[in-house]
């Protein structure tokens, strides 16, 4: 792709990702997104090759969670061109763990990327906000994506909030 086709893409992500939500590819089923578990956070992320990417954390605490969450990921594949997406990483797909640079583990068993721990979660999507990777996508002039997104009931349970990091920072 041109330069000028990746910002065009980047641009229109956000519009099209909406337009995925609310689309006739929900009348397969009851609802594309109702396949999946209640998304908890999203991160957006710049990738070398310039197109916008989308680090998602679903909630696990349904007991079918895996099921729609395996549903959502097939749903997506069917759908995705009309709209102009591609992959989607099935987070069921059992792989060897990464090293810091990238490459397969290939010393430890084999797991998939669901995560017991709320606290690992955060690591996975703290790697997209830390080293200068949000500094990036926020200074890119043809993003589209909201560069982080938590859901409304996190934010409550935890009692965080961009104004109470704000009222911390400054104390």
């Amino acid at each position: 792709m041109s330069a000028a086709d990746l910002g065009a893409w980047n641009l229109s992500a956000s519009e099209r990702l909406a337009a995925v939500e609310c689309s006739d590819a929900r009348r397969d089923v009851a609802a594309l997104a109702a396949a999946a578990t209640t998304a908890l956070v999203r991160v957006a992320q710049r990738q070398a090759r310039g197109l916008d990417h989308l680090h998602v954390i679903w909630g696990m605490g349904s007991f079918d969670a895996r099921e729609r969450i395996g549903r959502y990921a097939e749903l997506y594949r069917e759908h995705c061109d009309e709209y102009g997406f591609g992959f989607i990483d099935d987070p069921l797909k059992e792989r060897h763990p990464k090293l810091p640079d990238g490459r397969p583990d290939t010393s430890k068993p084999m797991c998939d990327m669901v995560y017991e721990s709320p606290a690992r979660a955060g690591s996975y999507i703290g790697r997209y906000l830390s080293g200068g990777q949000l500094a990036r996508y926020l200074d890119a002039p043809d993003r589209s994506l909201r560069a982080m997104w938590v859901h409304p009931g996190l934010i409550e349970m935890s009692g965080w909030n961009l104004e109470r990091c704000e009222w911390v920072r400054q104390a």
